[in-house]
């Protein structure tokens, strides 16, 4: 269990120092990619729950550029920082805004997944997010599947939303 922690720990750096792009660019390259990925997976991995807002607004407009090229294309958002916590039922009150929003997500499609194990590492269980979160073991292993299954990745940190016009 500790060499887990230590590899997600890892991870989780060499992604956030690794990958901090303008994500913008990144939804061009998509556009241009051919053939185009099966997919996009948002990974979002923040320090604040309060990234919801930005982050939900970036994606939404990204998935509405991807579709209009590809309408087939599919969508996950996996969330594995502290902003997963934005999404626990005892958080609805606060951050009604953003469960409404991920529900609306739903219905386009998107799945939305937060990690099971940075929950656990921090008191809480499934049973602590409303049904419309998928909860995985591990954010970065299902980031791989997604990968596994042709699908692009896009990193979303707090300094590339900051970066966002």
């Amino acid at each position: 269990m500790v060499i887990i922690r230590i590899r997600l720990f890892v991870f989780s750096l060499f992604l956030l120092v690794s990958q901090i792009v303008v994500a913008s660019d990144e939804v061009d390259d998509i556009l241009g990619a051919s053939p185009p990925p099966a997919g996009v997976v948002f990974e979002m991995l923040t320090h604040e729950p309060s990234t919801w807002p930005k982050a939900l607004s970036y994606i939404k407009q990204s998935v509405k550029r991807l579709r209009a090229k590809h309408p087939d294309m599919s969508f996950a958002i996996v969330s594995h920082g502290m902003e997963e916590f934005a999404l626990l039922k005892e958080a609805k009150g606060v951050n009604a805004a953003t469960h409404s929003q991920v529900q609306s997500l739903l219905k386009d499609n998107i799945k939305v997944e937060v990690c099971g194990t940075f929950a656990e590492w921090n008191g809480y269980d499934k049973n602590d997010f409303p049904d419309y979160v998928t909860i995985v073991d591990q954010a970065p292993r299902s980031i791989e599947f997604y990968e596994e299954d042709g699908f692009e990745v896009i990193v979303i940190t707090e300094l590339m939303l900051n970066e966002l016009k």
